[in-house]
């Protein structure tokens, strides 16, 4: 509806300026999470209204007042919950933490996407091109590895890779290249018997 969310109200607010417009990919940002659901400390909005907790708790921090009852359906699914849900004000509360800290978190550039897509699409093909069929497999593992751990590093230093597309394209050029042998050698075979 073309307002600022939350958490980029409340760093205007705070800081003076908005967050970083790098941060920003198509108008969207990634959230750091602190962890899983429950990190970020919560009290009851109902304590807190008959007294029941200590001012300093609360007082000097920023507050969001949300809903964490499942039943209320304001959970969501993150990437560090695994099958828990985060309520939808803890959600808010780290997109606050992420903004105020600058955006820590940044898509790769969509041309490393697709050549690192490509790159390890052709890898097995082109192994096996020249290599025996049992290289090709070693090579596909290795590669795999190899692979998550350098998205790991880069996320680790704010970068997000895309993962799955890549490795997908690596299985599918791996039995593309499995399956190609097969086809050249029953060829072969066929020439050889007639």
């Amino acid at each position: 509806g073309g307002l600022d969310s939350i958490a980029v109200v409340i760093t205007e607010r705070l800081s003076g300026h908005p967050p970083d417009p790098d941060g920003f990919r198509d108008g969207k940002a990634w959230i750091d999470y602190r962890g899983p659901p429950g990190t970020i400390p919560t009290v009851s909005f109902s304590d807190v209204v008959q007294g029941r907790v200590p001012d300093e708790r609360i007082r000097g921090h920023i507050v969001v007042v949300g809903a964490t009852a499942p039943t209320l359906r304001d959970v969501h699914s993150t990437p560090v919950g695994g099958e828990e849900l985060m309520p939808g004000a803890e959600v808010q509360a780290n997109a606050i933490w992420t903004a105020l800290h600058g955006l820590p978190l940044r898509s790769a550039p969509p041309g490393l996407d697709i050549l690192l897509l490509v790159l390890l699409a052709m890898l097995a093909p082109l192994t096996r091109w020249r290599l025996p069929l049992g290289v090709v497999g070693a090579v596909t593992v290795l590669a795999g590895a190899g692979f998550l751990a350098g998205a790991q590093f880069a996320f680790e230093r704010g970068t997000i890779v895309d993962v799955a597309a890549p490795l997908v394209a690596l299985l599918i050029g791996a039995f593309g290249a499995i399956a190609w042998s097969e086809f050249a050698e029953r060829r072969v075979r066929h020439r050889v018997t007639r």
